[in-house]
This record gives C-alpha cells, sequence and structure tokens, in this order.
C-alpha cells in the first residue's frame, strides 16, 4: 500500500499490520474467534459415498490405515495417530477416509469432518472444531486459535477423530510463517491416546510432511477391482472380462470407473437409442481410445498427465451421452459452474434464465430443459446436490462440484480460449444475483455468505489474467466489495480485513493507487482495520489516503470527504475529541454545501460531530444534532436500519449523561427491541445497548434492577469477549461500583 504492507493472515487467525517496519500481531480474542467460526460449513460427518460391500480393492489400505488409526494400549507405541492419504484426484482418498471415518464412529468414536478444498473455509473449520471439543470463549484472548484448539482436543474425554479432507497444500496448516514440520501449526502430534487425525491430499512428498505422520498411498485400482467396479454400476455392460479391459484402458482411477459406470447404466435406460449407441464395455472401450488419443490439447491437460486426461475424456463422453439424450445445456451449464469458486453454489437464485437465454451457450433455455440438464449432471456424478444448514426457501439448495472436475474443466477452457466468455457469463449471472442485497441488511447476510468466496474469486480471477481488462474487473468489484462488507457489517472484522485486502490487491494492481476504485477499497479497508483494533495502522492508511483523494479527486468529491469521516472518527476514537470535533464541524459544513443536509455523509459528519460534543460533556449542543440526523434518517429507511440504532442509542446516551434518566430508559428499552431482533441477544452492539440501560436504571435509582442487568451482562462479556476485554473490565467497574460489600459477585 504505496510503501505499506498489510497482510491478513487468516489462515493463522493473526492480524498482521505491517507499516514502515513496524509489525503489530494481536491475537484474535474470543468475539473475533466466534466470527471467524461462524463462517465454517458443518464438521459434521457427512454420509458414505459408496456402501462398505461395494468398496472395492481397498481391504489392505484401509487395514493400514485403522491399525496406524486405532490406538490401543499394546499398539500405542506403533501407531502414529496421524495419517495422510495421499495419491492423484479421483483415485478415491474421500471415499476412504468417509469409510475409516464411519468405521470409527461406530466404535463410539467422536468424528469431525473438516474440508480443505477452501483455505478460508478450512480456518473457519478449524476455529469451529476449538468450540467444539470444548474450548471456552475467554482462551483465545491469550492464546493462538491452534494452541486453544490442540489443548482442547488432547484433554478431550473420549476418543476422537479429525478429518482433514482435501489438504493438497500442507502449507495452509502452517502458522505465523513457520513449516508444517516444526509442528507448531494446526497440524501436531497428538498428546492424547484415543486421539488421531486422518488428512487426505493429492501431496505425497515426504518432506512435505512432519516426520510424525504416517504416509499411505492410494493407488489406481487394479483390473479385476476395476471390473468390479463397472459390474456393480452397470450389471448389462458385458462380460467380467470386457469389464477388465475397460477398467485397463481408464487406468483403474476409480472417478474416470464411475463416469463410465453411471454413463452405460444411464445408456440402458434411453427408450430410443440411435444405431451407433455406446451400451456396452467394449463400446465404451473403443470410444474412448478413439477420443484420447485424438482429443486435442486445448480439449484436455497436457498428454504427460495421463490421468487427468482419461478423467477429462471420460466426462466429455458422458457429456456427449447427455448431449445426445436432449440434455444440450448440460456442456455449457458444466463449463459456466466450473468458474465458480470451491464452494457451494446457491444455483436456484444464480441462474437467471433471463440472462442464461440472451447468451449463445443457452439460446433457448427454460426451467424445464436447465432442470433436466442438472437432474442428468447430478445423475452421472459430474455435480452434486446438497442442502445448506440454516438457509430457507430457494437460497437453500446448492450445487457442488468435484475439486478435479472443476480444475480440469477450467483448464480445458482456459487451453481452448472459451474461459473468458464462461466467465463472462458468471459475472453477469453473479452481478444479478447479488444487485438487490444490501450488506447493511441482516436478513441478506445468509445470501452473502454463500456468495462471498464465488465473488472473491471471480474478481481474483478477472484481475489475474495476462492483460486484464478494466471493465471486467469493475464488475467484478460490486459483488466482492458487497460480500467484504456484509462481513464487516456483521462485525467479522478479521474476515473483512483479509477480503478487503484480497480486493485492494486486486483494483490497485489493475486501475492503480489513484483511481476512485481503489480509494474506496482503501478507504474501506482502513476502516476494518480500525475496528480489528489496529487504529494507529488505520489512521496512517487513512492519512495516506486523504492525501491521494485530495491530489486527484479535490477537496469536495464524496469519496474525499467520506475518508475524512473515517479519519476523524479514528481521531476521536484514539481520544483526542477536540481535534476530532473541529474536523467534522469542517467536513459537516462541506457536506452541506456539496452533498445536501440528508446525504448520509452529511448525516455521518453530523452525527459523529455530536459524539465529539458529548466526549466533552456538552449534552446540550450534542442532543439537537442527534436528533437532526434521527429526523432526516428516519424516513428513509426501516426502524430495523443499523445506522438508525445506532443514533438512537447515542441520543440515548445523551439523554441519561444529561441526567434525563426517564427519557433515556424508555429510548434505550425500544432500541434494545429492535437490537434484539436485528442483531440477536449477544452481539456486542446490543450488550453496549444494554449496558447503558443499565447506567439509566442507577441514575433512575433503580439499583437492584441495575445490579441484576450489570451481572447479565458481565456473564455474556466474559464469554464472548473475554475476561481482558475493555468492555468486560468496564462492566467489572460498574457492578463493583453498585454493588453491596456483602453481595458483590
Amino acid at each position: 500500500m504505496d510503501g505499506q504492507q498489510f497482510a491478513q493472515a487468516l489462515n493463522s487467525a493473526q492480524q498482521a499490520a505491517q507499516h514502515s517496519g513496524v509489525q503489530v500481531n494481536t491475537f484474535i480474542g474470543a468475539l473475533q474467534a466466534k466470527s471467524v467460526a461462524s463462517a465454517a460449513p458443518p464438521i459434521a460427518l457427512p454420509q458414505r459415498r459408496i456402501p462398505p460391500a461395494l468398496l472395492r480393492g481397498r481391504t489392505e489400505t484401509l487395514r493400514l490405515a485403522e491399525k496406524q488409526l486405532v490406538r490401543t494400549r499394546e499398539a500405542e507405541a506403533q501407531a502414529a495417530s496421524t495419517v495422510v492419504l495421499h495419491g492423484i484426484g479421483g483415485v478415491g482418498k474421500t471415499t476412504l477416509a468417509l469409510e475409516l471415518a464411519h468405521r470409527a464412529a461406530a466404535r463410539g468414536t467422536r468424528v469431525w469432518w473438516l474440508n480443505g478444498s477452501s483455505t478460508t473455509l478450512l480456518t473457519a473449520a478449524l476455529h469451529a472444531l476449538a468450540f467444539a471439543a470444548g474450548a471456552a470463549d475467554t482462551e483465545f484472548d491469550h492464546a493462538h486459535p491452534a494452541d486453544v484448539l490442540w489443548n482442547n482436543l488432547n484433554s478431550y474425554g473420549g476418543p476422537w477423530l479429525v478429518v482433514l479432507d482435501n489438504v493438497d497444500d500442507p502449507d495452509v496448516l502452517s502458522v505465523d510463517g513457520g513449516t508444517l514440520t516444526e509442528g507448531t501449526g494446526w497440524l501436531r502430534p497428538t498428546g492424547q491416546q484415543q486421539g488421531s487425525v486422518l488428512v487426505t491430499s493429492r501431496d505425497g512428498r515426504r518432506n512435505r510432511w512432519p516426520s510424525w505422520t504416517t504416509m499411505l498411498p492410494v493407488e489406481s485400482l487394479t483390473p479385476d477391482d476395476g471390473a468390479q467396479v463397472l459390474l456393480d454400476l452397470a450389471p448389462e455392460g458385458g462380460t467380467h472380462g470386457d469389464a477388465r479391459a475397460l477398467a485397463a484402458a481408464l487406468g483403474g482411477v476409480p472417478l474416470a470407473l464411475e463416469l463410465a459406470g453411471r454413463y452405460l447404466a444411464s445408456a440402458a435406460t434411453d427408450p430410443f437409442p440411435p444405431p451407433d449407441a455406446i451400451t456396452s464395455f467394449p463400446d465404451y472401450q473403443a470410444f474412448f481410445e478413439q477420443r484420447v488419443t485424438a482429443l486435442p490439447l486445448d480439449e484436455a491437460p497436457p498428454p504427460g498427465d495421463r490421468d487427468r486426461r482419461v478423467l477429462s475424456t471420460t466426462w466429455e463422453i458422458s457429456l456427449d451421452l447427455l448431449t445426445d439424450q436432449g440434455h444440450e445445456f448440460a456442456r455449457p451449464l458444466l463449463r459456466l459452474l466450473a468458474c465458480s469458486a470451491a464452494t457451494p453454489l446457491p444455483y436456484r437464485p444464480f441462474l437467471d434464465l433471463r440472462i442464461l437465454g440472451r447468451h449463445e451457450l443457452f439460446a433457448g433455455v427454460s426451467h424445464g430443459r436447465l432442470g433436466g440438464s442438472l437432474r442428468a449432471l447430478a445423475g452421472l456424478g459430474l455435480i452434486s446436490f446438497e442442502a445448506v444448514d440454516g438457509v430457507e426457501g430457494e437460497w437453500g439448495r446448492a450445487i457442488t462440484l468435484h475439486p478435479l472436475v472443476r480444475a480440469v474443466t477450467r483448464g480445458n477452457l482456459k487451453r481452448s480460449g472459451m474461459f473468458e466468455n464462461c466467465r463472462d457469463l458468471f459475472l453477469d449471472l453473479l452481478e444479478a444475483v447479488s444487485t438487490d442485497l444490501d450488506p447493511e441488511d441482516t436478513r441478506d447476510w445468509p445470501r452473502w455468505e454463500l456468495l462471498a468466496e464465488h465473488a472473491l474469486a471471480a474478481l481474483s480471477s478477472a484481475a489475474e489474467a495476462p492483460t486484464p481488462d478494466r471493465g471486467r474487473v469493475a464488475r467484478a468489484l460490486r459483488p466482492a466489495l458487497g460480500a467484504a462488507w456484509y462481513q464487516y457489517m456483521a462485525g467479522r472484522y478479521e474476515r473483512s480485513t483479509g477480503d478487503l485486502s484480497t480486493i485492494y490487491a486486486a483494483v490497485s494492481s489493475v486501475f492503480g493507487p489513484e483511481d476512485l476504485a481503489t480509494l474506496r477499497v482503501r478507504n474501506r479497508l482502513a476502516r476494518s482495520m480500525r475496528e480489528r483494533g489496529h487504529s494507529a495502522a488505520a489512521e496512517k492508511e487513512l492519512r495516506a489516503a486523504l492525501e491521494t483523494a485530495r491530489r486527484v479527486l479535490g477537496d469536495e468529491h464524496p469519496e474525499t470527504l467520506n475518508i475524512r469521516v473515517n479519519l476523524a472518527r479514528t481521531i476521536r476514537e484514539r481520544g483526542d475529541s477536540a481535534t476530532a470535533q473541529t474536523e467534522f464541524a469542517d467536513i459537516s459544513r462541506v457536506a452541506r454545501r456539496v452533498l445536501g443536509d440528508n446525504h448520509p455523509d452529511t448525516l455521518a459528519a453530523t452525527y459523529n460531530l455530536a459524539r465529539t460534543l458529548r466526549d466533552q460533556q456538552r449534552y446540550a449542543e450534542a442532543e439537537p444534532l442527534y436528533r437532526e440526523a434521527l429526523t432526516a434518517r428516519l424516513p428513509a429507511f426501516p426502524a430495523t436500519d443499523l445506522t438508525t440504532l445506532d443514533l438512537r442509542y447515542e441520543l440515548a446516551e445523551t439523554l441519561r449523561e444529561r441526567g434525563a434518566f426517564q427519557v433515556a430508559l424508555k429510548e434505550y428499552r425500544e432500541v434494545l427491541a429492535v437490537a434484539n431482533q436485528v442483531y440477536s441477544a449477544h452481539h456486542p452492539n446490543t450488550l453496549i445497548i444494554r449496558h447503558g440501560l443499565a447506567l439509566a436504571l442507577l441514575g433512575a435509582g433503580q439499583v437492584a434492577e441495575a445490579e441484576n442487568e450489570l451481572a447479565a451482562i458481565l456473564d455474556i462479556r466474559r464469554s464472548v469477549l473475554g475476561e481482558d476485554h475493555p468492555a468486560t473490565r468496564q462492566t467489572e467497574r460498574e457492578l463493583r461500583k453498585t454493588t453491596r460489600p456483602d453481595t458483590q459477585r
């Protein structure tokens, strides 16, 4: 950032802000630990993919893995407790891990399943795992989250198994610039006899994994075992010898075998098969061998990578079948979905027929034909449907792709020159589905969560192109910035700072440091840094941004004024109310003239000016400014608007501090009722309002009620924020003032 570098170490759950050679590392604390964990996907054990009776050719691998994972008194000296199943994509590592995990669960072992295909979501899941293993909120205040996790795993009261699936880059499990082999990151030797870890990864290099891990390769199936897989799926496809020959041709790769078997099973149900239909193992083998040798390099990975070439060929053959069966949108759908991130995509709102129908790949599309193609893709194993926990309606259904299907399809698209065409359509759909979502409306937050990874990935992809297109990056910026701002408004400052850092890197590289879009992102990033607790770094960043904005945009540009508002607020929060007051007064004067009395930035300057006056106990001057801002805002925003709630709380505080306790109590209670609805009872903002209510009760002489309220707030703040958080300490001090010596807690 113009000589300053801001690095978000989300994967280590720490924040590092580097400015002029000074680095500040801060443990995230209970509030942010819960915030990070709240973004995690479920960590419960998924269902098996294949019934145990149909799991072919894996007896010895399962035996060796269980020998290491099942730690008995007799075997403890030999058991490694951490096993890495490694092999090529599509070889069945996850299927084996599921079988091992279900066997462990049947023995009474507590199993947690974490998906490592997304670094951000894996980090969130590791935080969620710490809480699931019994971590108390306060433990995060003085320890690294990885330490908290392992302290609780090693003291867990019973046998447990943690599965880390699809960790293809071992470094994502290291922290603070250390190496995984040091044993100080997210993966460590288990110090508890009954605990084990199972990892699946494409990386089988011994030097990339710690010495205490057991490395077990997952090989392709033998021709005989592969033949049995084919016969299980398509029993009418031919003889065992025919199936064996096809399995050998497919290299024994389970994903390729599954795709071929499902293809033949589907073809067998075609009521009017064409004369040249592929319905048997020999037919499929002949066609496969023709395609795999004739397939140009723009449709398959490089020829040296035979396994991926085999897989790409099998699903291209499957797509041929679906096209022949009338599912002409199956192939373009798979290519479109391959532009998504490695997280579930809410397909019902996303696949907008009005937008799809305008694109050459989807001419003539309808709901029926689109749905039929999606079902066909799922039936052949190329995509899967899943329900999204806690999300109802059309947003509650999502699509996932096998990681290898996504990766190879994207590679094929890039080599064929089709990627930008598909990505542009993906961006059109992403813009449309996010346009009406408000990052500051709590009702939209679950939807933003589903889109967040896709929006960030789309922006990064557009910005990292060999010759980035400014228009494409600008289009991708809008949903990405909305998703990051949702994280900020939800109080996830760790996540929002990381996402805004990613966005800043993308836009500054394409637009340059003086572009309006870059300045807007930089402004928000600094604001997120301030809320994250790095006020000094945020102030320095805002001053640099303001200098650029004044020089490029001028003193009266709305973005310049907004940066000034954020800078003045940062100055006030650092304790200099007098300087902040002077600045806000000047901003308010300019904003009224340039933007108008009711512009959000004018109002922001007004109520921030009021706050500086309140800090100086000038209540008679502050109250009219709050009321002025409220009067302007209320007609345009609902009662649940978050800024309106903040304003009403500030007014209540002003009333209490000037001694109007009964009027203040009425305002606090009304604001608290809305806050409980939109924030939840344990949100930090709700607790702030409750604390003000308690102080107003004290002022009104209702001491017993105030004591009860402060005691309840203290319990929650200890749990949510930790013992040493300033807000917790403040509540303790207030409670000590009011509680009689013989009843002190």
